[in-house]
């Protein structure tokens, strides 16, 4: 969305996916959604002008916003942050060439004016006479609607990381194991939404499949992106059998985890929940000690029935971690 300048010139960015007005005669349905869709849009298309009102207006003022982007240096953690982080893009030699929001998932909350979204972003600027893009950056985000106009309130930007460039190597993994507290910090805000939250790691300890289930939505809205995977896994049917061909299986252990730096808040009606956080995850695959380390995390949750369930996630590792050359 937003990239660092050092980012643009190492990895290339932005193609025009312009949503349709919606047609006369268009549902109420269709035209929210053509707005999200717009707003999602003009997040990144409003560099093309350099429309800095724009730019502030599709996105929440307030110290609630909260963006992970490919490069650690780059995350954002409120709208005064975003400001100043944006003022890279006020220089002469910063200058749009395209973009694409491509694959774009959109899905409303039942009860109120909230949604999220998933995507692929290309962005391509010109950065004092070279190219440099993002391609198929992994995006996802959620949105809240605010004096009748749509407003992102959380993103994530990331590529898939190469599994060996982020490997831990197993010493490391089994002290870090030993030491995990298998617990969230802070923790005590929400302490429903943070049963869900830890439900995604704890229930390996003892294969509680039930829990992990349980506590996922049961519809083709289910989505997440691990931080290795490059095609996210949509819909339940698609989570359960990755569970049961990795997580399940008997040689699968897990060992620890720790979830830390977590943030939740909670839409105005307290119908959808959506949460950051840090991940370390650990295991043991065949008797070899292997997990995440650092690893960034969003997630959405919704109300359904009197319970919440997890509707989307996003893990990721910050670029340069998996930048390094790997150990020999």
């Amino acid at each position: 969305m937003l990239p660092a300048l050092a980012g643009l010139l190492l990895a290339p960015w932005l193609v025009v996916f312009d949503p349709e007005p919606p047609r006369p005669g268009g549902s109420p349905a269709e035209a929210e959604e053509a707005a999200i869709a717009r707003a999602v849009d003009d997040s990144i298309g409003w560099f093309r002008g350099k429309d800095f009102d724009l730019l502030f207006r599709v996105h929440a003022a307030g110290p609630e916003l909260f963006i992970y982007q490919p490069e650690g240096a780059d995350t954002v953690r409120s709208g005064a942050e975003f400001r100043r982080f944006a003022d890279v893009f006020r220089r002469k030699g910063f200058t749009y060439l395209r973009h694409e929001v491509k694959e774009l998932r959109i899905h409303r909350a039942r009860r109120e004016d909230v949604a999220w979204f998933s995507a692929l972003l290309d962005d391509c600027a010109r950065v004092d006479g070279r190219e440099a893009c993002w391609r198929d950056a992994r995006w996802t985000g959620v949105l809240e609607k605010r004096g009748g106009a749509w407003v992102i309130v959380q993103g994530h930007q990331s590529f898939a990381a190469d599994p060996a460039r982020v490997a831990v190597p197993a010493e490391e993994a089994r002290a870090r194991a030993a030491a995990a507290g298998n617990a969230l910090v802070p923790s005590g805000a929400h302490p429903e939404i943070e049963r869900v939250i830890r439900a995604g790691l704890s229930w390996a300890k003892t294969k509680d499949a039930a829990l992990l289930f349980g506590t996922r939505s049961q519809g083709s809205d289910l989505f997440v992106w691990g931080p290795t995977s490059a095609t996210p896994v949509v819909g339940f049917e698609a989570f359960r059998e990755k569970a049961r061909s990795s997580w399940l299986r008997e040689d699968f252990v897990a060992t620890g985890f720790d979830v830390r730096e977590v943030r939740i808040h909670l839409s105005p009606g307290r119908s959808v929940a959506w949460f950051s956080a840090v991940v370390d995850d650990w295991c043991e695959i065949a008797g070899r000690p292997d997990g995440w380390k650092d690893v960034r995390w969003t997630g959405v949750l919704e109300k359904r029935g009197g319970k919440w369930l997890y509707v989307q996630g996003h893990f990721s590792y910050a670029a340069e971690r998996f930048r390094q050359k790997p150990a020999s």
